[in-house]
């Protein structure tokens, strides 16, 4: 069983900063004042100086909050149960459906490019919600990386299968939080070492398996 730590994105973090970014646009307007009259505005100027320092503490403390309170715990789990096709279940825990996206197709260049467009149709909330990325029957190249590149959450991705343009696997270093590569028969067992050195801090999924989501849920 492995295990890491991924942050939550949160819409707090994103009203603290709003809020001192109006505060400090009122301590300038206020200063403006003051250097017309210092004598009326003085009181407003150091109330908004007051307000803007307030403002700044809250971003400070939510970049804090979010490296700890926000955090979820997030591993895969082999359950030991094994498919009809001999392929071993790895429950994704905590996870529900909305954290997985499954892109794929028939093997058609057409539809596969559709297949990976889908991505810029998905709201940044939902993006932000998918941790697993599972792509099947569709080459992984530049521009499938580029559209996987929108998910800024990303911790799993599973290729198991797919055919992969030789220029495509250094791109998988810029995908920050990336855990987890799910390669059984996308990759040619000599260069599984290379792999391994080139990313260290991914592990490389060799067997197959079948990711799934820990939660009952189906919408």
């Amino acid at each position: 069983m492995t295990s890491i730590l991924l942050r939550r994105k949160s819409s707090v973090s994103r009203n603290v900063v709003l809020f001192a970014v109006g505060a400090s646009a009122f301590a300038f307007f206020c200063s403006a004042l003051t250097a017309y009259d210092d004598v009326a505005y003085s009181g407003l100027h150091q109330f908004s100086l007051a307000l803007m320092l307030l403002s700044f503490l809250g971003v400070i403390a939510a970049v804090f909050s979010n490296r700890t309170s926000n955090e979820m715990k997030f591993r895969i789990d082999a359950t030991g149960e094994v498919t009809a096709d001999g392929r071993k279940i790895h429950r994704v825990l905590e996870s529900r459906f909305e954290n997985f996206i499954h892109m794929g197709s028939s093997g058609d260049s057409q539809e596969s490019k559709a297949a990976i467009r889908v991505l810029g149709k998905l709201s940044r909330q939902r993006r932000e919600r998918i941790f697993v990325a599972v792509v099947r029957n569709t080459l992984v190249d530049l521009d499938l990386l580029s559209e996987l590149s929108q998910l800024p959450n990303l911790v799993v991705i599973d290729i198991q299968g797919c055919p992969v343009d030789a220029d495509a696997w250094s791109e998988f270093a810029y995908f920050d939080r990336l855990k987890y590569l799910a390669v059984f028969g996308a990759i040619e067992a000599h260069r599984e070492r290379d792999l391994y050195y080139s990313f260290p801090e991914v592990k490389a999924i060799l067997e197959p398996v079948l990711l799934v989501h820990s939660s009952p849920d189906t919408v």
